[in-house]
């Protein structure tokens, strides 16, 4: 059938689903080599926050994001030593957080204790899917101050 012929959905309350919004990272990189560039691209983003922030921009991406950043990786912490080396001497200062598998509740909760005191304004993950999805839910949890069940 086409498209055009078909009436048009309901929305709003009268359909029973609520209008919503999806925001992501302001960057995904994936493949082989991407990493090494992490040092240059939160260079860049912080540059960028810091222009919009001194011409007063409310932006989304206008946020502080500076030079603390908080570096996931897999449980052999030695495999990310080099991205620890290349982000500080892109002038960031760098905190650690390992995981050694799928990430639960406590993984989550430890990782938030990690990034507030550091100040985190960045997470980059260096890994496989454990590092990279404990990275989105501390991201995601690090600004609230709520449990993590309320989220």
């Amino acid at each position: 059938m086409d498209q055009d012929m078909l009436p048009a959905p309901e929305t709003g309350a009268a359909s029973g689903v609520a209008p919503f919004a999806f925001a992501t990272a302001a960057a995904i990189r994936f493949g082989w080599g991407e990493a090494a560039g992490a040092p240059a691209a939160v260079r860049a983003l912080a540059a960028r926050a810091l222009a919009a922030r001194a011409l007063g921009a409310r932006a989304l991406g206008a946020r502080a994001l500076g030079a603390p950043v908080l570096l996931v990786h897999g449980a052999r912490a030695e495999r990310a030593d080099w991205l620890a080396r290349d982000l500080a001497a892109a002038g960031c200062t760098v905190a650690r957080l390992a995981t050694a598998g799928e990430p639960d509740v406590a993984a989550v909760e430890a990782g938030v204790d990690a990034a507030r005191p550091a100040g985190a304004q960045a997470l980059v993950a260096l890994g496989g899917g454990p590092a990279i999805d404990l990275a989105k839910a501390v991201a995601r949890r690090a600004p609230p101050t709520r449990p993590i069940l309320d989220q």
